[in-house]
């Protein structure tokens, strides 16, 4: 997405005293002033201006899908797990999750998470990446074991591949959907030998693009388990006193080389690791930290009951109930990436620097042109930028304003002075007045 609004941000002279406050390494930092419909171009000026990449953590994931949606960053969803062990669980989040985090190096854009996302527990990085798998034009593989590792590493065997997470083998042809593509790979063998990777369309069966050196292929599972995991496991399951379910896990362990629920497993297999360590240099961007710390310690308490009550059920382990943390002592080593869009003072986020936005949420208007018109000269009147970001109706808005002796064009970049319409899309403005720029939505 093309974001022009960020920009304007950035530009006002109350986001100057917030990069003082990060350059100057004075975090936690609170920010003030930060509108709800602000908030996510204001994540994406602090990414850009600091050039560090940014978590922005949000209450809940719908809240984080909100935010990222407006400017196109990346939707960390929130994991799928159970703590029961059950046949049938969605993939779709957590093949999203491996995508990015096989890809943290290269992320452009704010990566927005809720509590619960940040929260969870997650395989060490370092863990994380043996688990992908090279493949390289021109080197040898056993295609029976290449399968074998697919399988291992969460991939599924399919006849034809139309979805992530699929493989499917022909003769001496095998296509993979790897979890972090947009397009299945078709890695062509001569004997033992990949001849060639491309990509291909999975509906038209063809060939998309020049050939590919390599291709560093995820795992299309969040968690696998490597011979020394199982055993740790293995001696967890052995010393339960329930022995019932330790043999039905263990079991399901030795068919299937895992189980569906092995991330509820992880504190026994892996040493603690948290989003966090994917990414240790970014800042984190909390969308009140109030807000979150409290639903953060909702869906602790909600977690530790029904986990509990699974433990005196017989369908579960009490190490299961450490597979989501709590806030505080996950933000002990992180006090110096922090920034607050702070609704208001709180005592629990002990900062060492304030800065106000200063940003105010602008008013709607319902569709009423007449009153739009008014408003805009009123505020070029006083020296306003005036940005009218309407999507697929810019043309048509710049038309009508003509009806109120009014020339707005459809620009791609904004102007410092007067009107302009941009094919861009807000819902909901707002106003930036240290910048004397007001942006401004269709509602």
């Amino acid at each position: 997405m093309n974001d022009t609004i960020s920009p304007l941000i950035e530009k006002s002279g109350a986001f100057e005293e917030v990069l003082k406050c990060i350059r100057g390494g004075q975090l936690p930092c609170s920010v003030f002033g930060v509108t709800q419909n602000a908030k996510p171009y204001f994540a994406e000026a602090v990414r850009r201006s600091v050039h560090k990449q940014v978590l922005c953590i949000t209450a809940t994931e719908q809240s984080a899908r909100d935010l990222a949606s407006a400017t196109g960053g990346i939707l960390f969803p929130d994991d799928d797990f159970s703590l029961r062990s059950v046949e049938a669980k969605g993939r779709e989040a957590e093949l999203v999750r491996v995508g990015i985090l096989k890809n943290t190096a290269h992320i452009k854009g704010v990566v927005f998470l809720s509590a619960r996302a940040f929260l969870s527990r997650m395989m060490p990085p370092e863990c994380f990446a043996a688990s992908c798998f090279l493949l390289k034009a021109g080197d040898n593989y056993d295609m029976d074991g290449l399968m074998e590792t697919l399988t291992k590493n969460g991939y599924e065997h399919a006849g034809t591949v139309y979805s992530k997470g699929e493989f499917a083998r022909r003769g001496e042809i095998l296509d993979i959907f790897p979890s972090d593509s947009k397009r299945p790979v078709r890695v062509t063998f001569f004997d033992d030998e990949i001849e060639s990777i491309r990509f291909f369309d999975s509906e038209t069966q063809k060939s998309q693009g020049s050939p590919l050196g390599e291709y560093l292929l995820p795992p299309a599972r969040e968690v696998v388990l490597g011979e020394d995991a199982k055993e740790k496991l293995y001696e967890y399951l052995k010393k339960q006193d329930n022995s019932e379910l330790a043999e039905r896990l263990s079991v399901a362990v030795e068919e299937y080389g895992t189980l569906d629920n092995a991330d509820t497993f992880l504190p026994v297999m892996f040493s603690p690791a948290y989003i966090t360590d994917y990414f240790p240099d970014a800042l984190l961007l909390f969308d009140d930290f109030e807000y979150v710390y409290t639903e953060a310690g909702r869906v602790k308490a909600e977690f530790d009951d029904a986990c509990a009550r699974l433990v005196k059920e017989g369908e579960a382990f009490l190490v299961q109930c450490e597979s989501i943390g709590t806030l505080t002592p996950v933000l002990k080593k992180q006090e110096g990436r922090i920034l607050d869009m702070a609704g208001g003072k709180n005592a629990r986020l002990k900062t060492v620097c304030e800065a106000d936005m200063q940003l105010r949420a602008a008013p709607g208007y319902n569709g009423r042109i007449d009153m739009l018109a008014e408003a805009i000269k009123d505020r070029v009147k006083h020296g306003y930028a005036v940005g009218l970001y309407a999507g697929g109706k810019a043309k048509s808005l710049s038309e009508a304003l003509k009806e109120f002796d009014m020339i707005a064009p459809v620009l791609a970049k904004p102007q410092e002075k007067g009107v302009f319409v941009s094919e861009e899309y807000i819902p909901y403005g707002f106003e930036i007045p240290s910048a004397r720029t007001i942006v401004l939505g269709l509602n």
